[in-house]
């Protein structure tokens, strides 16, 4: 019997095999890292919104109460967002660095004394939401 070549199916099914596992396993760890960095996106969404309707005034006058904890859970989220962007995502450097110049000097007692500050941090922390991705929320 002479001895298969490749193009021989049953040489053949051996190479599609492995194929087919390491494109699974490619699979699986884009999906992974798709999920992670979707969660940062998120969790920052959420706590840079909790902000800005911490520096809220309404109609009658009444400032919302800002905590120090919200504003370090966004920085915080910001560090992670630059440690973890595996894929080098323009859109995540470019929210990280908007939602760090928005903060960057800002204190919580120059935010409570200071309305006009508390407007202008409030409307770049708004700008820097809106560089957000959609991430259908």
């Amino acid at each position: 019997i002479p001895l298969p070549d490749a193009g021989d199916w049953r040489v053949d099914m051996e190479r599609d095999a492995q194929n087919a596992l390491r494109d699974q396993y490619a699979d699986f760890y884009r999906k992974q890292v798709e999920g992670a960095m979707r969660d940062i996106w998120e969790r920052l969404h959420t706590e840079v919104t909790r902000f800005i309707k911490q520096l809220d005034v309404d109609a009658e006058g009444r400032k919302g109460k800002i905590y120090d904890s919200t504003m370090e859970h966004v920085l915080h989220l910001c560090e992670m967002m630059e440690a973890a962007n595996f894929t080098n995502d323009p859109n995540m450097q470019l929210a990280q660095h908007k939602i760090k110049a928005a903060l960057d000097g800002v204190e919580r007692m120059d935010l409570v004394r200071n309305d006009g500050f508390r407007a202008s941090t409030k409307k770049a922390m708004e700008d820097a939401i809106a560089a957000l991705p959609g991430l259908g929320m």
